[in-house]
């Protein structure tokens, strides 16, 4: 083997080992998504398979999203995110809770994606496009979950409640749990 040889192997070997760092690094953001996943219900899933839309629509990994840089990039992920997530019910505060973020800063990232979106057509067509991207991903999710046993997503049957109207919430007569 000449010095060509080697460092061509050389070369082989560091391209690999960077590729299995990322690897290593994009399995402890999906491990550390999970756990939220697990803490959140229902609003874990659905923030589980928003993240994966966003990531693969604007190339970044959870961990940009989650981290504390703000490129003009990333926050635009991160406002459509953000309003993906709350499109679908999600309240802000569990929303900043998986962002590591105040609930006012998701506040604030939904009005912007909404303005960003009047504003620019390209940013509109892309949340449209996330959007029908993340109902199908949660049909498809859906389906395979009542498939293997599971209760599924989403709000339980609403039952013979009635609502109370000064507080705004459902009220249940006595003796229900």
């Amino acid at each position: 083997m000449n010095t060509t040889d080697i460092d061509l192997e050389i070369q082989v070997a560091e391209e690999k080992l960077e590729k299995f760092s990322k690897l290593v690094l994009l399995h402890a953001e999906l491990d550390i998504m999970e756990q939220k996943h697990r803490w959140c219900g229902s609003s874990g899933e659905i923030f589980i398979a928003a993240l994966q839309e966003v990531c693969a629509e604007f190339r970044i990994t959870p961990g940009a999203i989650v981290g504390p840089t703000r490129t003009m990039e990333l926050c635009n992920a991160r406002c459509a995110l953000c309003w993906l997530t709350r499109n679908r019910g999600v309240k802000y505060a569990a929303i900043g809770k998986m962002l590591n973020r105040n609930h006012a800063s998701i506040i604030y990232a939904v009005k912007t994606a909404f303005d960003y979106a009047a504003t620019k057509p390209t940013y509109a067509a892309r949340l449209k496009k996330l959007d029908s991207a993340l109902t199908r991903r949660l049909r498809k999710d859906h389906k395979s979950s009542l498939r293997h046993g599971h209760q599924g997503f989403g709000k339980p049957e609403a039952k013979d409640w009635m609502t109370d109207f000064r507080v705004g919430r459902p009220k249940q007569p006595k003796g229900t749990v």
